[in-house]
């Protein structure tokens, strides 16, 4: 007797593990997903258990990982403020230099009409 999962007709999203003995089908459980059905059949067939298991080093590998992206990223948004706060000068000094143009065109323009 071995065990196996089908899908049934009447549920496409539903997948049975369950064995047949003499014709007969004997359901164990139903799975929402296909993995955990084949997972369910391998351990019932005789596999261990499928679970992930990571060390210590491993776990501290992962934080070291999760803090490094979360610096990188907080050090992007230092230098996106760093850019905003730059061009908003540039935009003010690009500013401050039209109205000083505006302001010496003007006075050559009075100075030349008088």
């Amino acid at each position: 007797m071995g065990y196996y999962y089908k899908q049934t007709a009447k549920n496409p999203d539903l997948w049975t593990v369950g064995y047949s003995d003499d014709g007969v089908w004997y359901a164990d459980s139903d799975h929402d997903d296909r993995n955990d059905a084949s997972q369910r059949v391998y351990y019932l067939n005789g596999g261990t258990q499928l679970e992930v298991i990571i060390t210590k080093e491993q776990q501290d590998k992962l934080d070291t990982l999760k803090r490094c992206v979360q610096e990188s990223y907080n050090q992007m948004k230092h230098y996106e403020h760093w850019y905003d706060e730059t061009e908003r000068r540039y935009l003010e000094a690009d500013r401050k230099y039209t109205e000083l143009l505006f302001k010496i065109n003007n006075s050559d323009a009075s100075t030349n009409g008088n």
